[in-house]
């Protein structure tokens, strides 16, 4: 098994997206549900419309703001981002990678902190989990 490259983990969580671009005097909104979530991107799922409407920017990296509350948390995440990579799953079904550029309202440290709690949340159920099997060695003492 390969060592994991990334520097900062990735965290599989399913919650709904709302993904805005344009200008002042038309703005397109689309809706997608997250498939995992990192400290600086997202892997989103969402229709062809969404990359179809952000190809017709005028400009390169395409650039879109997210609106998303993650699970468990009440307020919401408002963050610019910019587009890294699609794939297409079927005719109506992309995978989106958005790169976070820039979180509103001190989002990185609420990101990060929501993560902290996320991981110790986690190792204290899994250490729950494997705390009632018997620990045997087989070293020997000479």
């Amino acid at each position: 098994m390969q060592a994991e490259k990334r520097t900062y983990p990735r965290f599989t969580m399913n919650f709904s997206v709302e993904v805005k671009h344009g200008k002042a005097d038309v703005e397109h909104v689309f809706h997608g549900e997250a498939v995992n979530i990192s400290q600086h991107n997202i892997e989103l799922a969402c229709g062809g419309d969404l990359l179809q409407s952000l190809q017709a920017q005028d400009c390169y990296p395409y650039n879109c703001e997210l609106s998303f509350r993650l699970p468990g948390d009440k307020q919401a995440f408002r963050v610019d981002c910019r587009l890294l990579s699609f794939r297409r799953l079927s005719q109506h079904r992309y995978r989106y990678i958005l790169d976070f550029v820039q979180f509103a309202e001190e989002g990185l440290e609420r990101l990060e902190d929501y993560f902290s709690e996320f991981l110790s949340a986690s190792l204290s159920a899994s250490q729950a989990e494997f705390s009632h099997i018997p620990c045997q060695t087989n070293a020997r003492v000479h």
